[in-house]
C-alpha cells in the first residue's frame, strides 16, 4: 500500500521510530536491514504488529505522514509484481496469525494472514481436513500465497485459493478494519485481493473452504522424454477412468523447456 513519498527529517524519523515501537513493543519495531527489501527498493522501518488494531494504527500514522506500507509474511514472493517507488514501512504480518477456532468437522476455517501455510495443514489435518492448496513456495504464509494468488498442481482439480476464499478481514489504507465475503457482492470484493500484492489492503485473516483428508494418497513418477509422450500419457490415465488430483511436468534444471504449454 503506498503513499506519497515523504520528507522526514532526522527528529521527524525519530518520531516514526518512537511512534512504531510504542504500538507494536520494543522488540517488534526497528530500524530497517539490508535485507528488508521489496524488489530491491530499502525498507526505513519494520513494524511487527500483534493484532489487527495495532496494524490499523501503523496504517494511519504512515497516512498522516504520506509514508508507503508494504505488508510482508515469509518474504518468499516479496520480489514478484512491480518494483515499489518507495518503501518506508514493511507491515510484518508474523503476528497476524492463527486458526480460528471452529467445530470440528466444520467445512470453513478463519486463518490469521501471518500463519505458515504447512502450519495450517498441519493444524487441520489432527482433525482429517486440509486446505486444497500446493503452493510451491516453502515456508510461505496464507496471506501471501493470497495476495500473490499462488497456486500448485492442486488448482487443477480444486481451483485456486481464490476460489476457495469465503471470506476476508481487510484493512484498508485508512486503517478501517473491513469484513468482506458471505454472499455474491461481498466474496467478488473479497476476492479482489488475490493476486494484488497487498496493494489494495492488509489482510488480517481469511475464511477458506476445507475438505476431508483424502482416505489415502499415492504419488506415481514416470520419465517421459518428449511432449507427446505426456499428451499420451494423460489421455491414458483419464481412459482408465481414473480421478487424479494433479498432473504435473517436472522438467530437470537446466532442461530446455517446450515453446508451447501442453
Amino acid at each position: 500500500m503506498a503513499a506519497a513519498a515523504s520528507s522526514l527529517g532526522r527528529s521527524g524519523a525519530l518520531e516514526i521510530t518512537r511512534r512504531l515501537t510504542a504500538i507494536c513493543g520494543p522488540p517488534f519495531a526497528r530500524l530497517a536491514g539490508p535485507a528488508d527489501e521489496v524488489a530491491g527498493r530499502p525498507a526505513r522501518w519494520v513494524a511487527v504488529p500483534g493484532g489487527p488494531h495495532a496494524a490499523a494504527e501503523i496504517l494511519r500514522l504512515a497516512a498522516t505522514h504520506d509514508l508507503a506500507v508494504v505488508p510482508r509474511g515469509a518474504g518468499t514472493k516479496i520480489d514478484w509484481g512491480a518494483t515499489p517507488v518507495q518503501v518506508d514501512i514493511l507491515l510484518d504480518t508474523g503476528r497476524l496469525a492463527g486458526i480460528g477456532h471452529e467445530p470440528v468437522g466444520a467445512p470453513v476455517a478463519e486463518v490469521g494472514a501471518g500463519t505458515p501455510l504447512r502450519a495450517v495443514q498441519a493444524t487441520l489435518e489432527r482433525t482429517g481436513q486440509r486446505l486444497a492448496m500446493d503452493a510451491p513456495s516453502p515456508g510461505a504464509t496464507l496471506g501471501g500465497v493470497l495476495a500473490a494468488g499462488e497456486a500448485g498442481p492442486l488448482r487443477h482439480r480444486h481451483g485456486s485459493p481464490c476460489d476457495q476464499l469465503l471470506g476476508v478481514r481487510y484493512l484498508g489504507a485508512d486503517g478501517e478494519l473491513v469484513s468482506a465475503g458471505g454472499g455474491a457482492p461481498g466474496l467478488d470484493l473479497a476476492r479482489l485481493l488475490c493476486g494484488s500484492q497487498g496493494a489494495l489492503g492488509v489482510l488480517v485473516s481469511a475464511s477458506l473452504r476445507v475438505q476431508p483428508v483424502p482416505a489415502s494418497r499415492l504419488w506415481v513418477s514416470r520419465p517421459v522424454w518428449t511432449p507427446l509422450e505426456v499428451h499420451d500419457l494423460v489421455r491414458t490415465i483419464l481412459a482408465a477412468r481414473l480421478e487424479p488430483a494433479a498432473i504435473e511436468l517436472d522438467l530437470p534444471a537446466g532442461a530446455p523447456r517446450p515453446r508451447t504449454p501442453y
